[in-house]
Order: structure tokens, then C-alpha cells, then sequence
């Protein structure tokens, strides 16, 4: 259901694909305006993906960004046959040139890998909250999410632009 919704927000018109010469598509990045959604198009809140959304929720909550005027990097992949090549930080870059270009405040981006959060770094954006994944806990105390190393943390970051004012 997590995809179905990400698919959707490609119509937003915000994301983009790398595409090889055989037309194969070997990454994309889905970028979102959130308040643009309508509500019909809510993620569904059942289910594991329930689990995610609540968990996003959470750390947005903790870390208070004001998101006014941000776009969401929100879903950046790689085909693995074409992965550790910079195609992540490109597509990323990418996101960064049309958010800047498109008037935006700034872009956000919430990494659940440490991968993601390695590329977020190399583009300049700041990191504005890490928790590490060992203490989001159930109500029986036991860890919610255990990815494998090294993805350890969660990790929100921000780049805002320098915006002339007038």
C-alpha cells in the first residue's frame, strides 16, 4: 500500500526517474508537497505501513521542523545493480535544483538507511534529528523496527535555499 501511495504522488509533478538507453528504469525519486494532497489520498493507516506512518509521525513530532514551503525528498531507490555509482546523490541533486528553481523554501528529507543519509549529506543538507531505531519502542518495551547494520538511525534532514527578500 506504501507504494500505491508514492506512486500517486508522482502526479504532483516533482519526480523524476533515470532511465538507461533500453528504456530500463534503474532509479527514482519520488518528491512530495505534502499540503498539496488531497485527503482521499492519505497513506493507508492499517497494517505495517500504519506502523511506518505512526513512526514518521513520531519523529516529526520530535524534531519540530517548520515545514512550511518545503518539498519532501520522500522516496529516493536504486536498482542494486546500479548502486554505490552516485546515482542516489544525483537524483537527489536533481531534487534539490527543481525545489530551488520551483520557489521552495527549502527540502526535506527523512532517512530510514544509512545510505540515504550518507547522500544527504554529500548534497549539504542538514541534519535536524537522529534517533536510533533501538528506542522506538512497543508497549511492551520491545524495538519496533530492527533493519540490519549499518542502518542504526533515523535521521531527518533539511537544506534550505537562500531566498533573496524583497
Amino acid at each position: 500500500m506504501d507504494d500505491l501511495f508514492a506512486v500517486k504522488m508522482i502526479a504532483q509533478g516533482h519526480s523524476y526517474k533515470a532511465v538507461l538507453p533500453t528504456g530500463k528504469i534503474v532509479g527514482v525519486v519520488i518528491n512530495v508537497h505534502f499540503p498539496d494532497i488531497p485527503d482521499d489520498e492519505e497513506p493507508p493507516t492499517t497494517g505495517r505501513i500504519s506502523q511506518v506512518v505512526k513512526f514518521f509521525e513520531f519523529l516529526e513530532k520530535q524534531c519540530a521542523v517548520d515545514e512550511n514551503g518545503l518539498l519532501e525528498l520522500f522516496i529516493l531507490a536504486v536498482d542494486p545493480d546500479f548502486r554505490r555509482q552516485g546515482m542516489a546523490t544525483d537524483l537527489g541533486r536533481v531534487s534539490v535544483k527543481y525545489a530551488e528553481l520551483s520557489g521552495y523554501r527549502g527540502i526535506k528529507i527523512s532517512c530510514t538507511s544509512k545510505y540515504s543519509a550518507d547522500a544527504a549529506t554529500a548534497l549539504g543538507f542538514s541534519l535536524v534529528y537522529s534517533m536510533p531505531y533501538s528506542d522506538y519502542k512497543d508497549e511492551n518495551g520491545k524495538p519496533i523496527f530492527t533493519p540490519p547494520l549499518p542502518h542504526t538511525h533515523a535521521r531527518i534532514f533539511v537544506k534550505e535555499f537562500n531566498v533573496a527578500k524583497q
